[in-house]
């Protein structure tokens, strides 16, 4: 009886062990294809053929906008509380914003419009990648991964 009870436990652990085996499989490969999906969607324009032409391939980042008035200044930082009806505010009711790139003085109640790339992160005050307020929109630089690369290999094409 002893034995059976042996036998049964370690064919339920096994059964266990491969299916979240499988279930682990099945998941890291789902999840892969959608964050694959998702860069192909959000991917920058890069190098056009000549300057000012967009080729067929390439894609434009979206900018997202919402209004509302400022709340709250303390030094780089303002929070903002979109106005009703803004799309931003099912996520919250209050977004903080970095105004240090901000070439014109803003003050407590004063009405704006944010531009930003459309990625909301969750947190109390809610938190974006600012692109511009009102009509001042930021130069904004991705870092290049070549600079890094450019200092740390080196070529030695001579022979000994």
């Amino acid at each position: 009886m002893k034995k059976n009870k042996t036998i049964m436990l370690l064919t339920l652990g096994c059964v266990m062990s491969l299916s979240l085996t499988a279930y682990a499989c099945v998941a890291t490969n789902s999840k892969d294809s959608i964050l694959d999906s998702q860069v192909e969607l959000k991917m920058p324009i890069t190098a056009p053929a000549l300057e000012g032409e967009i080729t067929d391939d390439a894609e434009v980042l979206d900018v997202a906008q919402f209004k509302g008035k400022i709340d709250s200044i303390d030094g780089d930082e303002a929070i903002v509380t979109p106005d009703k009806g803004e799309d931003i505010r099912s996520s919250g009711d209050a977004v903080r914003i970095n105004i240090a790139d901000y070439s014109k003085p803003l003050n407590k109640g004063y009405s704006v419009t944010i531009y930003y790339d459309g990625v909301i992160m969750d947190s109390y005050p809610l938190q974006i990648n600012l692109l511009g307020i009102n009509d001042e929109m930021f130069d904004i630089e991705e870092p290049s991964i070549s600079d890094d690369f450019d200092e740390a290999v080196s070529f030695d094409n001579s022979y000994e």
